[in-house]
This record gives structure tokens, C-alpha cells and sequence, in this order.
């Protein structure tokens, strides 16, 4: 009997490959949008080959292994808001003069989104100060004053008023015409005119000359003969005439004096307190209410009196700061113009019983100068006019300063040998 191995033959068959193409895993879930918000974002999944083709199989493709989409975030990007550059600057809002403003504006390009700066309406307009050329100003005058007198006493006449100017022109104004600062009308004195003019006698010499040097004057009168009847008056005027001397010989400097009281009265003949003033000596050479020969300062810009033929005394004391210019170097030259200040009078006097103890008592003076000054403004005590001071007495505890008033007669002033009192009094 035969066996199977004997009736059985085996061969291989199909040796090719089988093909089979690259198989890929599922695709994974899409990570995190690239953007935090608005849109324009991306997103990508990715997968993986499981396995390489085979045979004549579909080639696996990398480039299939991640998948992007569009994406955007929940919420919107903030944008803040853009403004436009700014404009030029407007025209001032003054056509002259300080005070003005000018204006320049910008607008709104793109408004703000989400969480970005607001748009500030405010910050839309932007204002600067401005200054034009001065503005001009019309020349002012001030009131008229009163009519004066008729100038006749009969028939018809004129009569003036006068004004003055209260500001000039500036900057272009009108400017102040002297034509507008007087104006003259018809007057009639009620009467017809008689004949009966004034008559005056024969004029007299020439009186001596007022100032040794240019500038002075020398009058002459005449007395009234005959008054007017109803024709030309006599006035006071005709009566003295007036004419310039020594106009050939230059003065020399103002003599000037220092620490000069401001209370003091060198003229009768004139003063004037004329404010502020850079040059007090143009202000005394422009006066004319009176002749100014003479003038107080404490120095440019400050204060300026002016005074009149210097007659009288004039007062220093030892802390003014105060100067006195004497145009015609008066003062001094006369018993009537010397110059006044403190000095002791009499020492070892007894305070108390000077003036019957009128005198007034003050603490605190340090000095004699301190206690001059309390009585030149009379502090304490009204119209002081003599003090009693002691340098060994300490001011701050016990009477150092008397102030007294009118003393006739210094000789009969009490003494005290032990006294350390020195008397002043203002001489001149």
C-alpha cells in the first residue's frame, strides 16, 4: 500500500508581496486658538501613520499629518482710540493788546474697542494765550473846570475854561491836542461901558535879583492911580512886572543835604508832594505852581517833594534816609535857613521833676537816637519837642527815655549831681 508522502507534492505559489497602502491614525482634537482675541487666529490637529504601505500600496504623505483651520477668541481685541494730528493754531481772539487766547483742533480717526483707551472729547480742542501789538488808546481829557471871569466888567466880553488831560495817546490813539484844552464863550458884564479906563503911576527900579546865578528874577510895581470905571480894570497883575536875571551866570551843583527830616518846612513859598518819580530834579525844574528851588528824595524811583525858595529851617536826624538837593545852596547861609538837630543841652538834670513832671516816661529806648525818633513822631506823648536820656539806665527795667513838651528856659532845668541824664533838644 502506498503512503501519503508518497502520493502527496507540495510547491510554493503567489511569492509576491501583497500590497497595501500607508494607513494613518484618527486625526486628534484641534489645540488652543493662537489668538487670545479677535479673530485672524489658527488652529491645528495632527495624526500619525500606524502603518507603511506595502507592495505597490498608497505611500504614506507627512504633509497630511497636521491640518490647520481659521479661528478666532470669544472676545474682541481692545483698540484704543486715534486721534488726527492737531490743526494750526486759530487767530487770537484780541485784535491788540494782552489777554487773548487761540484755539487749534484734532479729531477722531478710529474709535476704542473692547477694553482700549477711550476717545476724551475734551482733548479735542487746545487752547494757548496770545499777545497782539498794544491797542490804541485815544488821548482822555479830564473835566472842564468852572468858566472864569468875564473879560470886561461892561458891554460884551469873553470868558475861559480850562481842562486838562487825564491820559495821553498811545499806541497808535488819538493823540492830546493843546487847541482842546481850553475853550472861550461870549459874556456880556450886564452894563454898558463908560469911559474910565484904570490909570497906574510911573513903575519903580528893579528889585535885587532873586538867585545869583541863572534862573533868578527881579520885579518892579507900580501903584494904582485912578480905579477903572466900567472900562479897563485894574488888576494885580498890571500892577508888578517881572523879568529874568543872571541869566549869563551858571550855577554850580546842588549843595546836598543828608538825613533830612521829611516833616520839615525849609519854604514858605511853596510844597509839593509829587509821588514817584525817577528824576526829582525834572519834576522840580517842570513845576509851576510855584518856583521850585529845592527837592526831598530817597532816591530814583522813590518819592519827590518839592519846595519853594528855601526861608526857613531845615531838621536832620540821624536815621532819615532821606537827601535834600538845594538848588541855590540856601540853606545854611542865614540864621532863618539854618539847619536844626538834636543836641544836648544841659547833663545831670533831674527827669522827674523837669517840666513840673510833665514829662512822659518810656521803657525800652537803647538808645538816644531810639528815644530822638519816638519824640520826632511824637510816641508816647503829642508835641514833644525836648527828651531826657540816660546811657546808664538799662531800658528794660526802668525809665531810660523823658519826653517833655515846650521847655522856656533850659537854665532853669533841675540838676542832680548823681544824674545821668543828658536834656536835648532840637537846635538850630
Amino acid at each position: 500500500m502506498c503512503s501519503d508522502e508518497e502520493t502527496t507534492s507540495t510547491q510554493e505559489c503567489n511569492t509576491e508581496v501583497c500590497s497595501m497602502d500607508c494607513t494613518y491614525s484618527d486625526w486628534s482634537a484641534y489645540d488652543t486658538c493662537s489668538v487670545t482675541c479677535g479673530s485672524g487666529g489658527t488652529q491645528t490637529r495632527t495624526r500619525t501613520i500606524e502603518s507603511e504601505p506595502t507592495g505597490a500600496g498608497l505611500a504614506c504623505d507627512e504633509s497630511t499629518l497636521t491640518e490647520s483651520q481659521p479661528c478666532s477668541a470669544s472676545v474682541d481685541c481692545p483698540v484704543d482710540c486715534v486721534y488726527s494730528e492737531w490743526s494750526d493754531f486759530g487767530d487770537c481772539s484780541v485784535s491788540c493788546g494782552e489777554g487773548g487766547e487761540q484755539s487749534r483742533t484734532r479729531t477722531i480717526t478710529t474709535e476704542a474697542e473692547g477694553d482700549g483707551t477711550p476717545c476724551d472729547p475734551s482733548s479735542l480742542t487746545e487752547t494757548q494765550e496770545c499777545v497782539m501789538d498794544g491797542c490804541p488808546v485815544d488821548c482822555i481829557y479830564g473835566m472842564w473846570g468852572d468858566w472864569g471871569m468875564c473879560s470886561v466888567t461892561c458891554d460884551s466880553g469873553d470868558q475861559e475854561r480850562t481842562r486838562e488831560v487825564a491820559s495821553e495817546g498811545a499806541d497808535g490813539g488819538e493823540e492830546c491836542n493843546p487847541t482842546m484844552l481850553s475853550e472861550t464863550q461870549s459874556c456880556d458884564a450886564g452894563v454898558p461901558c463908560e469911559t474910565g479906563d484904570c490909570v497906574y503911576g510911573d513903575w519903580s527900579d528893579f528889585g535885587s535879583c532873586s538867585s545869583s546865578c541863572t534862573g533868578g528874577e527881579m520885579t518892579r510895581y507900580r501903584d494904582v492911580i485912578t480905579e477903572g470905571t466900567f472900562g479897563i480894570p485894574c488888576t494885580e497883575e498890571d500892577k508888578m512886572e517881572t523879568m529874568s536875571c543872571n541869566d549869563d551866570v551858571e550855577c554850580s551843583e546842588a549843595c546836598e543835604i543828608k538825613n533830612v527830616d521829611p516833616q520839615s518846612k525849609p519854604s514858605s513859598k511853596g510844597y509839593k508832594a509829587v509821588g514817584k518819580a525817577d528824576d526829582c530834579g525834572a519834576m522840580c525844574a517842570a513845576e509851576t505852581s510855584f518856583i521850585c528851588e529845592a527837592y526831598l528824595t530817597k532816591g530814583p524811583g522813590d518819592q519827590c517833594i518839592l519846595y519853594g525858595k528855601i526861608d526857613q529851617h531845615t531838621t536832620v536826624l540821624p536815621l532819615s534816609v532821606w537827601t535834600m538837593y538845594d538848588l541855590k545852596c540856601a540853606v545854611n547861609k542865614t540864621a532863618n535857613t539854618s539847619i536844626c538837630m538834636w543836641k544836648i543841652v544841659k547833663t545831670n538834670i533831674d527827669p522827674a521833676a523837669t517840666a513840673n513832671g510833665s514829662g512822659k516816661g518810656l521803657f525800652q529806648a537803647v538808645d538816644a537816637t531810639h528815644c530822638q525818633q519816638l519824640c520826632q513822631n511824637n510816641f508816647p506823648m503829642n508835641h514833644c519837642k525836648a527828651f531826657a536820656f540816660s546811657p546808664n539806665v538799662p531800658f528794660y527795667t526802668t525809665q531810660s527815655c523823658y519826653m517833655y513838651g515846650e521847655i522856656d528856659d533850659v537854665s532853669s532845668v533841675p540838676t542832680n549831681s548823681s544824674s545821668t541824664y543828658d536834656l536835648y533838644m532840637l537846635s538850630c
